[in-house]
């Protein structure tokens, strides 16, 4: 049967969110550095010892997929897998580790990412020749293209979730740098002679959701989420998709948008007639 290093009832140790935030195991294995700070960055990692590999086993049923990782990596990427496969945990005994409830597409962007590779190399390609920058779409193609960009982004934003779950703010970094490119794709473009809307790219919102379902009350991907609800749709995006607009959400835009214009009205702007004194000509 398999098993997840999440949630498990054996009486084998296997690390554990709550391992590592409550129980008295985790006085011992909690990370040197701190967790927002996370383990190392890409750019630091030492590629020199690479003698043992981990298997991962990612996702359910006919979804599941096999990928196979560089330990040393593993572990110098995330405290959770450097605890996980070098202590007296199931993971360091088998050198493998079970995650059911993560989708494969968002755990092959983190295993391109450790390795160094660009993690939105088609959807930038795609994003292009939406924005105008590259190339021309048919009418009929925009919806396609539309949907490559939308798939791409929920997979981002799943990693930006894992990421956030094995302590790599790195990677969550670099996923929001990708997320905010794409909003300033949808925004104007220069032309031959004067600035022109030519964006077909719609900033995407199906993962809403997503967000809301698996971040904390004060995430900031959360924020994120509400600022692109803001400033980057329409109202009749809401109208059209209410299942995308999740109650937390709504009372968030709320908040925000009537700081907003509190902060706003409580601007004092002098437009008042100047009263200097008038010069006659004589």
């Amino acid at each position: 049967m398999a098993w997840s290093p999440w949630s498990s009832t054996s009486s084998v140790p296997r690390v554990t969110e709550y391992d590592l935030d409550n129980s008295d195991e985790a006085c011992k294995i909690t990370p040197a550095v701190p967790q927002t700070l996370g383990r190392v960055g890409k750019q630091e990692l030492d590629f020199s010892p690479m003698d043992e590999i981990v298997t991962f086993h990612v996702g359910s049923g006919d979804d599941e997929k096999k990928f196979i990782v560089h330990k040393s990596l593993a572990c110098q990427v995330s405290p959770v897998w450097e605890k996980a496969f070098n202590r007296a945990f199931i993971e360091g005994q088998t050198l493998s580790c079970t995650l059911l409830d993560v989708k494969p597409n968002p755990f092959t962007l983190l295993v391109k990412w450790i390795y160094g590779r660009d993690l939105d190399t088609e959807a930038t390609k795609v994003m292009k020749i939406l924005s105008g920058l590259s190339g021309s779409a048919k009418d009929d193609e925009n919806e396609k293209l539309q949907k490559t960009v939308d798939d791409q982004d929920i997979s981002l934003i799943q990693l930006w979730i894992l990421a956030d779950r094995l302590l790599i703010p790195h990677l969550q970094g670099d996923v929001i740098k990708i997320l905010k490119s794409r909003r300033a794709a949808s925004q104007w473009n220069e032309t031959e002679s004067r600035r022109k809307r030519v964006s077909l790219y719609r900033p995407s919102y199906q993962w809403f959701p997503t967000v809301f379902e698996n971040t904390k009350l004060d995430s900031p991907l959360r924020d994120y989420t509400v600022h692109q609800a803001v400033f980057y749709l329409d109202a009749k995006t809401f109208q059209e998709h209410p299942e995308c607009f999740p109650k937390a959400l709504l009372l968030r835009y709320a908040e925000f948008t009537t700081e907003r214009t509190r902060r706003f009205q409580d601007m004092h702007v002098d437009i008042r007639p100047s009263r200097r004194p008038i010069r006659l000509i004589h």
